[in-house]
């Protein structure tokens, strides 16, 4: 009796157990089993993206870009306006003001003349009176010259007699001491013709002597002359008047300043060019100096311009930037209106001339060196390129690309070979007009209705396939 008791105990804690089991495993056997049966949705299938991009046609040819610079105009020329010579300033031209133009011989300025024009009457005297005693010595040149010739005159008769009577003392008609008289008298005659040349020498030296204090008298008058000339400061070229220090009243003294004179007709634009532009324009067939630029000068809403011709370049190079500065003189800085020395301008200088190349923007450029070009089936293929110049947005590119090519010109976070893109230009091109529908008779229209209102022609909706599931899965049930 106790071990019956016990089995049936054990059965009852069997069934206990395993009654779960059962449940558990019947629960995830219909569970799979629904699962299984349920009706599943149909596959979708995955779309490639076809990314939307503008384009450009390029043109593959010879392209001379331009170079867009800033600068100052500054004048070629400037002179400081210093006293010649010194006194009071008795007046001042009307002219003689900060910024104003003046041309070439206005008067800028008078200083009291009196004493230079007293030294010019003093100087004219001195030469007056050199030129007396010149001509007082020239006087007495011409008579020792006349009294030299007659003294050689009367020396030959004095020679003549001697010789005569040497012939009649050997004959005995003179005697030996008349004959030393008369040599005597050739002696004197000879030694006095020595001593006027010997005072026509001294006479023409003098003559000298005043020739050349003449010469320096005649110097003084036109230096004298000068100074009174230079009592009136006048304009030496069309300019501008720049920092006036002298009015009428002031006493200046010998190089005072009196103001800045900048020249209107040598006004220059001034300009830097960095390593790589003046490389680019060095090695061009043309070089740099004599290169024709455009300079513009925004005057208010205005915008003039003028040509120019580089001249010239510094002497050294920047040491802050390592560029060059250069120098183009303006053609004409008089039209279309006269500009002034300290405008801001702008400088288009024409690049050097590059073959075989296309201009793209900056934003067809991938990496430096890759452009992508819209091929067959709308698809991006990979070009590599070379960058030859730059200007503004535009950059010059030469590699394997030819006209009438099709660039990416959209920006693109992800691009490569291979994608699929859609050109918003050809969306842009005008559709071709659709045709007319063909009229429909009125059965034809009622037949069309029913055909769509009938269940066949009824599309599935989520809801429906959601409810027939269900229904299906509580049949089976």
């Amino acid at each position: 009796m106790p071990v019956r008791k016990n089995q049936s105990v054990l059965s009852k804690k069997g069934a206990m157990i395993a009654l779960p089991l059962l449940a558990l495993f019947a629960g995830v056997t219909a569970y799979n089993v629904l699962k299984s049966s349920r009706p599943r949705p149909p596959a979708h299938k995955t779309r490639e993206t076809v990314q939307p991009v503008r384009t450009i046609e390029i043109t593959v040819a010879s392209h001379q870009p331009r170079l867009h610079l800033y600068g100052e105009i500054r004048s070629g020329r400037k002179v400081e306006l210093r006293a010649l010579v010194a006194g009071k300033v008795l007046k001042t031209g009307a002219l003689f003001r900060d910024g104003a133009r003046v041309r070439k011989g206005d008067l800028l300025l008078s200083i009291d003349p009196f004493s230079y024009r007293g030294a010019v009457i003093e100087a004219k005297a001195k030469i007056a009176e050199a030129k007396a005693k010149l001509k007082e010595i020239k006087a007495q040149i011409r008579a020792e010259q006349d009294s030299i010739k007659f003294a050689r005159h009367q020396l030959r008769l004095s020679m003549r007699d001697f010789d005569r009577a040497r012939k009649l003392v050997r004959h005995g008609s003179v005697t030996r001491q008349g004959a030393e008289q008369r040599e005597l008298i050739v002696s004197q005659r000879q030694q006095a013709i020595d001593g006027k040349v010997a005072n026509l020498d001294v006479l023409r030296a003098r003559a000298d002597q005043q020739r050349a204090s003449l010469e320096s008298l005649q110097w003084r008058l036109q230096q004298a002359r000068r100074n009174l000339m230079d009592t009136d400061l006048k304009a030496p070229f069309d300019g501008y008047i720049a920092d006036v220090n002298a009015d009428a009243g002031r006493l200046l003294n010998v190089n005072d300043k009196v103001a800045l004179l900048l020249d209107a007709n040598r006004m220059e634009a001034v300009f830097t060019l960095s390593d790589q532009q003046y490389g680019r324009l060095l090695a061009g067939p043309n070089g740099l100096v004599g290169r024709t630029v455009e300079v513009t000068w925004h005057l208010g809403e205005q915008r003039l311009q003028y040509k120019a011709r580089i001249a010239r370049l510094a002497a050294q190079i920047l040491p802050q930037s390592g560029g060059v500065r250069v120098y183009a003189k303006l053609l004409n800085p008089a039209s279309p209106r006269p500009v002034r020395a300290g405008a801001f301008v702008e400088i288009e200088v024409p690049d050097r001339i590059y073959h075989q190349v296309a201009r793209l923007p900056q934003t067809a450029l991938y990496g430096g060196n890759r452009v992508y070009v819209v091929g067959e089936g709308n698809r991006l293929e990979e070009r590599q390129v070379m960058v030859k110049a730059t200007e503004d947005e535009t950059v010059l590119v030469s590699g394997n690309l030819a006209s009438g090519e099709r660039v990416v010109v959209t920006r693109l976070s992800t691009i490569g070979a291979g994608m699929k893109v859609r050109d918003l230009r050809d969306l842009a091109k005008p559709r071709p007009e659709k045709s007319h529908p063909v009229s429909l008779t009125k059965a034809q229209k009622l037949q069309r209705a029913r055909e769509w209102q009938s269940p066949a022609k009824t599309l599935p909706s989520p809801a429906k396939d959601a409810d027939r599931g269900r229904k299906e899965q509580k049949d089976r049930g």
